[in-house]
């Protein structure tokens, strides 16, 4: 027998996994699958497995059998048989969320069931799990390999000395009289060769999940969403837009609600009257985006078309991203209150709207009267028209003209600042590439 046993398994198959189920995580996020008689929602039990697979693939390769024989059991394989069948447990349960076809594979790896007709690989490695590992004190529940209303139990399992094929023996002791004690003869490389198929197995999972995804994309591709046209008005349109986003993807529930508050808002200061609307041309602008986006199904902000670098606008836009005010950042989570009392009281926000009201006052008007929203929404109004006198997604978007702009740009310099901008995704793409992290939206499997 060599010094140690260690098993070999592929890290990239499932990186490759991963990447293929985050790559359109709003599908995954909207599964459901038959547990115990109960429909499930299925993502949380997706990312457990995908945790669980990356974790039991770095242990088991890193483990080393048969190298330490301090104890008259070997501690080392009952260990590896265990984190072995937790993988195979996880294959074998996203193979059931996915509804992949079955996963037992024709030939028989163990010698021990080939004169079985009925013995399968699966079940007699889950027969030595038990035996060896998880119930060696009372095995009864593999009738095929033990008999039928017999049980067993194993003092131990023991590395071999010699050269053998059998590298390790288990004893067993068993309920009857006529078979009181027999011993099982394993083959580490069979068990080996048993959880590399198992494992390899992950890659026709990932293919299925590609074609599962892709035919999804293509139904809600084919099913049109009504277009705002079609509605006797814009708060219709919008009520429809965000029941159309429920049921594609989900990830723009708060930015569509944030909307209707916003066109719902009765603004009473005249004077703020033409940038208000200038702003809700803006948003007006970001919707329409938005309503191509989950038209296409483009809602990972991948790379996927031509218009790749406006996806996601609508929010960038109420993330207050590439402003130049100064702790602008600090200032907008501490106004949210204004905007969602649920967040806290307006204590804070209070302090903030008045550190940051010469900010404002550079756009808008502030007399002093203004309710909660109203003060949220000038914020967010002098953060936009702030975003147009500076680099960033904003200025790149939104289109240069008066519908949206209190000043227009020449067009050599909105071209430039286009060009910047698509200049920088660019850069991020290939960084995320380099670093095979190419997921863009929130990833809440991580």
């Amino acid at each position: 027998m060599s010094n140690f046993f260690q098993i070999k398994l592929d890290t990239a198959v499932v990186k490759e996994l991963r990447i293929q189920i985050n790559s359109r995580q709003h599908i995954a996020q909207k599964m459901i699958f038959n547990m115990e008689k109960k429909n499930v929602p299925a993502w949380q039990f997706i990312c457990a497995i995908m945790d669980r697979l990356d974790d039991e693939t770095e242990y088991l390769n890193n483990m080393e059998l048969g190298k330490n024989k301090i104890y008259q059991t070997a501690f080392d394989f009952i260990d590896f048989i265990t984190h072995g069948a937790v993988l195979i447990d996880c294959i074998k349960k996203l193979k059931e969320i996915y509804n992949v076809g079955n996963n037992e594979l024709q030939s028989k790896i163990f010698r021990a069931i080939s004169e079985l007709p009925d013995g399968s690989d699966y079940q007699y490695f889950e027969y030595l799990r038990s035996i060896c590992s998880v119930h060696p004190i009372e095995t009864s529940r593999h009738p095929e390999y033990h008999g039928k209303g017999i049980i067993e139990c194993c003092p131990y399992v023991v590395w071999i000395k010699n050269n053998s094929e059998n590298e390790l023996r288990a004893r067993v002791y068993s309920s009857t009289n006529e078979d009181f004690i027999k011993e099982i003869n394993i083959s580490v490389n069979e068990v080996f060769e048993y959880i590399k198929a198992k494992y390899d197995y992950i890659r026709i999972i990932t293919k299925k999940i590609k074609e599962y995804q892709d035919g999804i994309i293509k139904d809600w591709i084919n099913k049109v969403i009504p277009a705002k046209e079609e509605f006797l008005n814009y708060g219709e349109y919008l009520e429809s837009l965000k029941n159309e986003d429920d049921k594609r993807c989900g990830f723009y529930k708060n930015d569509l609600e944030h909307v209707q508050k916003i066109m719902n808002f009765k603004l009473e200061d005249v004077q703020n009257m033409q940038l208000f609307k200038l702003y809700k041309n803006a948003i007006k602008y970001a919707v329409q985006l938005l309503h191509k986006q989950l038209q296409k199904m483009f809602v990972n902000g991948y790379k996927e078309d031509e218009n790749y670098y406006e996806h996601d606008f609508i929010c960038k836009l109420f993330s207050l991203d590439g402003v130049s005010f100064n702790n602008c950042s600090y200032s907008n989570e501490k106004m949210l209150p204004f905007c969602y009392p649920e967040l806290g009281d307006t204590y804070w926000a209070k302090k903030q709207f008045e550190k940051m009201k010469p900010n404002i006052e550079r756009y808008l008007h502030v007399d002093g009267n203004e309710n909660d929203f109203e003060k949220y929404l000038l914020w967010e109004m002098a953060c936009y028209f702030n975003s147009l006198e500076n680099q960033g997604p904003i200025n790149a978007i939104i289109p240069n003209s008066e519908e949206y702009r209190i000043k227009l740009l020449s067009e050599d310099e909105h071209e430039a600042i286009k060009k910047n901008y698509r200049r920088n995704i660019e850069n991020s793409y290939s960084a995320e590439g380099k670093n095979n992290n190419i997921i863009i939206i929130n990833d809440i499997s991580d």
